[in-house]
């Protein structure tokens, strides 16, 4: 097997203590002013720099490498298309699925049939035993059965 095909990516390299806090410390701050009051001395500006220089050809060597990878798949990849059996068995998925959202419509327009015809029974009639369903119990018995799904 060629190296191009199981190449793996190097882990991100440490970085100087200076270059670490300095970066979150400038990340953090979306002040100039704040900023410019914490200039590090020269030591660790050196070892910023060092950090630097030594990220930068790892950066580019990445880069060229993802970009080679990239062209690679885009070349290399092709979409497979599906069989007359694969295409039969998502169509049938589709059309039973499709028949269930029309069942679950209708199951929840009788529902609501019901509920109105309940409500207008309720207000025509009222129980005589003094205990009336009011319109509330009745909103909140046709929210709790489209939620079951009863």
């Amino acid at each position: 097997m060629s190296q191009e095909l199981t190449r793996r990516y190097p882990q991100p390299v440490p970085v100087s203590a200076a270059t670490a806090l300095h970066y979150r410390q400038y990340k953090n701050n979306t002040s100039v002013a704040s900023s410019l009051g914490s200039i590090p001395d020269p030591v660790e500006l050196l070892n910023i720099k060092a950090d630097l220089e030594a990220l930068l050809p790892l950066s580019e060597r990445r880069a060229r490498n993802l970009q080679r990878d990239l062209s690679n798949i885009k070349k290399n990849v092709r979409i497979r298309d599906l069989t007359q059996d694969e295409q039969r068995q998502l169509d049938q998925q589709a059309q039973y699925q499709k028949k269930q959202q029309q069942a679950q419509k209708q199951m929840l327009q009788i529902q609501q049939q019901t509920l109105q015809q309940t409500q207008q029974n309720h207000q025509e009639h009222p129980k005589k035993s003094g205990k009336s369903t009011s319109p509330t119990i009745l909103e909140k018995l046709q929210i709790k059965q489209e939620t079951t799904g009863n």
